[in-house]
């Protein structure tokens, strides 16, 4: 009697479409943690431990500035390196002060209270940057004529960052104007800029 069994054909190991797209997978998964690891070591070495990137930087100094111009009054008193205004919030006042240390390479925010007792007081004080990343800062207060009278319009700042990319021959220049309703910011080309 014959065996009712078909005999099976042999077949030679291959490489099956799934198998194909499971590699592909994993080699991209795998690219892709490689180089998150290598970019975070990138910043590391570059900026040095504990800074923030060049936007992270820029966001903080943007959100801070635009909550004080929306507020402020008039009475602006710039030096080279800083700028100094009242903001009124809730009938209270405060003299708000942006300052670049030179040496430092630090841009501080500081704030004393006016109409109030303040002896043995210290005025609050916020450091954005401390590690030498910001190289220049230049304000400029924007006034025009309103019904006859100056008023102020805008407050135009300019802020040198240090370059934080291997190759670049310069370093960049960041800007933003700041409006009481609009904010604008922009990158500058790095090789555009003048020292």
């Amino acid at each position: 009697m014959k065996s009712l069994l078909v005999p099976q054909r042999r077949t030679t190991p291959g490489t099956t479409l799934v198998e194909i797209m499971i590699v592909v997978a994993l080699c991209s998964l795998i690219s892709g943690v490689v180089y998150r690891l290598m970019a975070g070591f990138q910043r590391t070495f570059l900026v040095g431990s504990g800074m923030m990137d060049n936007q992270s930087l820029m966001e903080t100094i943007i959100y801070s500035l635009r909550k004080d111009v929306r507020q402020a009054e008039e009475d602006f008193q710039k030096t080279a390196n800083s700028i100094c205004f009242l903001v009124t919030e809730d009938t209270k006042k405060w003299k708000v002060t942006y300052t670049f240390d030179l040496g430092e390479k630090t841009l501080s925010r500081s704030e004393d209270p006016v109409g109030l007792d303040t002896t043995g007081l210290t005025p609050r004080k916020t450091d954005f940057h401390s590690q030498g990343q910001i190289l220049a800062v230049g304000f400029q207060p924007i006034f025009g004529l309103e019904n006859g009278n100056q008023e102020f319009q805008r407050l135009d700042v300019l802020i040198y960052l240090k370059s934080q990319e291997l190759h670049a021959p310069r370093d960049s220049k960041m800007s933003f104007i700041g409006h009481f309703g609009s904010w604008c910011w922009k990158k500058f080309n790095p090789l555009a800029t003048e020292h």
